[in-house]
C-alpha cells in the first residue's frame, strides 16, 4: 500500500537535491509503470556527481557525499537514508548510479500500479483540442532532452512532430528548408526555443512563413522563453527590422516545460494563430520573464565624471540593489554591484575602478558580509583596501548586530528599509573628508549608531505604503515597476520553498528565505509582507528551542500561510498600480 504524502516527501527531496547540485545542464524527472506494473520514477541530473567511495556511505544516516558540498550548497534536506527507509516501508527501494563531475540518476521503484481513476485523471489533464491535431509540429530547441520529450508527447496524440537536430543538418536554416514544404497549406506550429534565435534564422523563418501564407497556410509560433527574457524588451528589440513575427508569437511558454503546460500552450497557440491574436503577458508572466542575470548585475551602472567617488554595492537581493541604485543614480557616483561576499572580493581584485566605499549586505549565500569584510581587512592581495569604509546593510537593527558589524571590521551601519537621505548622509560622512581635505590616512572604523527605521508609531501598517517607496526611489515610477516585477518574480518560488521546508526541516534555510523576503518587502514598503516575513524569521530562529517539533511545524505552517496570504493581498495592490501605468 502506498502513502501519497510520504512518496511526495521522497520525490521532493530527490528533485530538490538534483536542482541544488546542478549548476548547468538539466534535471530530468520521468515516471512510468514497468513491465511488472510497478511505479518507477527516475531523477536524472548533470550535476556534480558522486564518486564510488562516496556512494558507499550515501545511504548512511545523515551523511553527505562531501562536507564541502554543505558549505557551498547547504544540506541534503530530508536525507537519503530516510527517503530509502520510506520507500522500503512501501515495498520499494531507491537505487543510484553516478559519475563524478558528470551527473547522477536516482531511481525510485515501488510496487504501486496506477489505478484506473488516476489514469483517467491524467488523460483529462492532457487533452489536445481537435484543431491542434491537424497541425504538423517542428521543434527548434537548444535542449535535445526537452525537444525529444516534446516530440514524443505530440506523437502520443498521433501528430506529426519532428525535432530539427543540428547534427543532422548543416545549420538551422538548412533544417528549416528541408523540414518545411512551402507549397502545402497544412498548418504547422513552430515550437522555438528562444536560445536558438538569431537574426539569420529569424529572417529565414519569416521568409518561410510568408511564402506559406501565400499558399493559404495558417501557421503558428510558440516561443519557449527563459526566465531571463524580458518580454517587453524582447518585443522592443525585435518588432523593428527582420524579426517582427518573432516579437509577436501566438503564445509564450516559460521553461521548464511540463506535459500539461505544453498541451495547454499548444491549444492557446493554435486558437490564437487561427484568430491572428498575439500573446499578451500578465504581470506574473512579465515577472517570470524579467531579465535578472547575475553577470549583468555586476555591470557598472553609470559613469559620471572621471573623478567621481567609486562605490561597490554588495547585496544578493535584486530588489535591494535596485532600490539603492534608484537612490544613487542621480548622484555623482560610479557604482559597481556584486551579489555576495566572494563576488565582492573578485570585483575588488579585477575591477578597473579604485573604490572609495563599500555598501555591504550582512546576510548573503556563498560568503556573507562579515566574512567578506574580515577578508578585505586582512588580505595581502587587497591591502590597499584595508582601511576602505565598509557600510553594513542589514534588515536587523539590534545592538548585537551592531557589535557583530564592528567586530568584523565594518565602519558604519545602516538598517533596511533604506532611507535615501540617511544613505546619502552616511556616504557623505565617509567620502567627503577624503575628497575635500585630500586625506589619505585610514578612516576611523568606529560604528555609527544612527541606524534608521521606517516609522516607530504603533499604527498597524496597511498592505503597501506606495508614497513612501516612491519617495525612496526619487519618484521614479518606471523603476518602481521594475522593483515590483523583481519582487513578484521571486515570491512564488520562495513560498513554495518555505512549504517544502516543513518536510525537509531545514529551518536555517527557512530563516534565510524569510530574512531575504523581509528585506525586499521593507524596501518596497510592502508592510504587510514585511511583518509576516519577520514573524516567520523569528519563529525559525527559535526552532532548536522547541521540544515538541510537531507543535513547531504547525506554528511554522501557520506563519507561512500568513506570509502567502499577505503576499496575495499585496499583489492586488501591485496589479492596480501596474495597470494604471500600462
Amino acid at each position: 500500500m502506498g502513502d501519497p504524502h510520504r512518496l511526495k516527501q521522497v520525490l521532493i527531496n530527490l528533485v530538490g537535491n538534483a536542482i541544488k547540485f546542478t549548476e548547468s545542464g538539466y534535471v530530468k524527472v520521468s515516471a512510468r509503470n514497468n513491465e511488472h506494473g510497478d511505479f518507477v520514477c527516475t531523477i536524472e541530473d548533470t550535476g556534480i556527481g558522486i564518486s564510488n567511495k562516496q556512494m558507499e556511505r550515501l545511504f548512511k544516516s545523515f551523511t553527505q557525499a562531501d562536507a564541502s558540498t554543505t558549505r557551498k550548497y547547504g544540506g541534503t534536506g530530508l536525507g537519503l537514508v530516510i527517503s530509502q527507509r520510506l520507500c522500503k516501508l512501501m515495498n520499494g527501494d531507491i537505487s543510484v548510479r553516478s559519475q563524478l563531475h558528470k551527473g547522477t540518476c536516482f531511481t525510485v521503484s515501488l510496487s504501486l500500479p496506477a489505478t484506473q481513476e488516476v489514469q483517467d485523471k491524467l488523460k483529462e489533464k492532457h487533452i489536445l483540442q481537435e484543431d491542434a491535431k491537424e497541425y504538423d509540429y517542428i521543434v527548434f530547441d537548444a535542449s535535445t532532452q526537452r525537444a525529444s520529450a516534446i516530440v514524443k508527447q505530440m506523437q502520443k496524440f498521433q501528430c506529426n512532430a519532428v525535432f530539427a537536430e543540428e547534427d543532422k543538418y548543416e545549420d538551422l536554416n538548412a533544417a528549416l528548408a528541408q523540414l518545411v514544404d512551402i507549397e502545402t497549406n497544412k498548418p504547422k506550429l513552430f515550437i522555438i526555443d528562444s536560445d536558438k534565435l538569431d537574426t539569420n534564422f529569424a529572417s529565414a523563418l519569416i521568409d518561410v512563413l510568408e511564402k506559406r501564407k501565400r499558399h493559404g497556410a495558417s501557421d503558428g509560433l510558440l516561443l519557449l522563453a527563459n526566465v531571463e527574457v524580458d518580454i517587453d524588451s524582447w518585443r522592443n528589440e525585435n518588432q523593428q527590422g527582420l524579426m517582427p513575427i518573432i516579437a509577436y508569437p501566438h503564445h509564450i511558454l516559460t521553461k521548464p516545460v511540463t506535459p500539461r503546460l505544453l498541451i495547454r500552450a499548444i491549444n492557446h497557440a493554435v486558437v490564437n494563430a487561427a484568430q491572428g491574436i498575439i500573446h499578451s503577458p500578465t504581470l506574473e508572466e512579465k515577472a517570470l520573464l524579467l531579465e535578472n542575470r547575475e553577470e549583468q548585475e555586476r555591470a557598472i551602472v553609470r559613469v559620471p565624471s572621471e573623478n567621481s567617488p567609486k562605490i561597490l554595492l554588495v547585496d544578493d537581493n535584486a530588489v535591494n540593489r535596485e532600490v539603492i541604485l534608484g537612490i544613487l543614480e542621480d548622484e555623482d557616483f560610479q557604482i559597481e554591484t556584486a551579489v555576495n561576499g566572494q563576488d565582492a572580493l573578485a570585483a575588488l581584485t579585477r575591477s578597473s575602478l579604485n573604490f572609495d566605499l563599500i555598501l555591504m549586505d550582512c546576510q548573503m549565500p556563498v560568503m556573507d558580509g562579515y566574512k567578506a569584510t574580515r577578508e578585505i581587512r586582512s588580505s595581502e592581495i587587497l591591502k590597499h583596501y584595508k582601511h576602505i569604509p565598509i557600510i553594513a546593510l542589514t534588515a536587523n537593527a539590534m545592538a548585537g548586530d551592531k557589535e557583530t558589524c564592528l567586530a568584523s571590521g565594518m565602519s558604519d551601519y545602516l538598517s533596511k528599509p533604506i532611507d535615501g537621505e540617511q544613505l546619502l548622509l552616511i556616504i557623505s560622512k565617509w567620502i567627503k573628508p577624503k575628497l575635500e581635505a585630500g586625506n589619505t590616512e585610514p578612516l576611523s572604523c568606529e560604528l555609527n549608531t544612527t541606524a534608521q527605521s521606517e516609522g516607530s508609531t504603533n499604527t498597524k501598517p496597511v498592505i503597501w505604503d506606495f508614497e513612501t517607496v516612491l519617495k525612496r526611489i526619487n519618484n521614479k515610477t518606471e523603476r518602481l515597476q521594475k522593483l515590483i516585477q523583481l519582487f513578484v518574480s521571486n515570491m512564488p518560488a520562495n513560498i513554495d520553498k518555505l512549504k517544502t521546508i516543513n518536510i525537509t526541516e531545514d529551518w536555517t534555510d527557512a530563516q534565510y528565505i524569510a530574512h531575504s523576503i523581509k528585506g525586499s518587502a521593507a524596501n518596497l514598503s510592502a508592510l504587510l509582507v514585511t511583518d509576516a516575513a519577520e514573524d516567520l524569521e523569528l519563529l525559525c530562529k527559535q526552532a532548536d528551542a522547541y521540544i515538541d517539533m510537531e507543535a513547531f511545524k504547525e506554528s511554522y505552517l501557520i506563519k507561512v500561510s500568513a506570509l502567502s496570504a499577505s503576499y496575495n493581498e499585496t499583489l492586488v495592490e501591485f496589479d492596480s498600480f501596474s495597470t494604471s501605468k500600462s
